[in-house]
């Protein structure tokens, strides 16, 4: 492999992270890492927490409409008072 050039500006990303040092590519590597594994563990714990109370929202707010527009024949039918 071939000597980064000295200007930092003509260097790839590639061969900027080369020129770190190793030690300094292994933090920066299991920072990322970790970052991502909470990433992880926080969108599990949130879809188990928060997706469940959205679904029962959306559930009662669809039975609420599903009641409201009835068509009129499932209703019981009214029974008139014979004294009116």
């Amino acid at each position: 492999m071939s000597t980064p050039p000295s200007n930092p500006r003509n260097r790839s990303i590639f061969q900027s992270w080369m020129v770190l040092p190793a030690r300094t590519r292994l933090y920066l590597s299991l920072a990322i890492c970790m970052v991502g594994a909470t990433g992880l563990m926080v969108n599990d714990y949130l879809e188990k927490t928060v997706m469940p109370q959205m679904e029962k929202e959306k559930l009662e707010k669809a039975q609420a409409i599903a009641n409201f527009t009835k068509p009129a024949a499932d209703f019981p039918p009214e029974t008139t008072s014979k004294n009116a």
